[in-house]
């Protein structure tokens, strides 16, 4: 199985962490004295259920790859790691909440969807649909599709930008396990239009996919 390590910026501090599985039980795992994601829970992260579960595991700040800056060790760490812990598993939550906010939007991403709705028409459905995803979030354990998957039988093609604010980078594994039959391309530098931004190479991929 494949597992995908990312970073989240938590009080201006880069945070690396893994997650898997997508079952009902949120646990997170916590290393201890110098310890890493891999040094202290590869068991864990490869053997439970990861339907039963969902695994949080990270490098405490200044361990593992959660660094620079270096390890603080001034009185209130343990206080300043559990801050951020709990912080860590909110991060679901706080992406919908942080992109409902259009001001944040570039123009180029907005300007079309002013001209189809109106602002205000957008900034109403936008929020809309920023609080069906946190209801999903909070009250279907963020479960939008993944009962269906083992029942898609037709070849399909994923393509993932890996810098892509909207969409983890734990779906694609996800998506591939589930799946029978997958394949799978990832835009080093992409975001989340990948097939506005290189739709050149997206359009050449996705035809060879097709006609294949």
């Amino acid at each position: 199985m494949y597992f995908q390590e990312q970073k989240v910026v938590i009080d201006n501090k880069t945070i690396n962490y893994l997650k898997t599985g997508t079952g009902p039980h949120n646990v997170l795992c916590l290393p201890g004295a110098l310890g890493s994601i891999w040094s202290d829970f590869k068991p864990q992260i490869e053997d439970l259920s990861k339907e039963k579960f969902t695994l949080v595991v990270w490098d405490p700040p200044g361990y593992g790859y959660s660094r620079p800056p270096e390890r603080d060790f001034s009185p209130g760490y343990f206080q300043r790691d559990a801050e951020m812990a709990f912080k860590l598993m909110q991060t679901d939550i706080d992406l919908y909440e942080s992109i409902r906010d259009l001001s944040k939007w570039s123009v180029a991403m907005k300007s079309p969807l002013i001209e189809l709705y109106t602002e205000p028409g957008l900034t109403k459905l936008w929020g809309q649909f920023c609080d069906a995803f946190l209801h999903i979030l909070k009250h279907q354990e963020g479960n939008i599709c993944k009962d269906y998957l083992g029942k898609i039988e037709a070849p399909t093609f994923i393509l993932h930008g890996a810098k892509d604010p909207m969409v983890p980078s734990y779906h694609p594994p996800f998506l591939r396990e589930h799946i029978k039959n997958t394949k799978y391309f990832e835009f080093k530098d992409g975001k989340h239009n990948i097939h506005l931004k290189y739709k050149t190479e997206f359009n050449a991929k996705v035809q060879d996919f097709l006609l294949s």
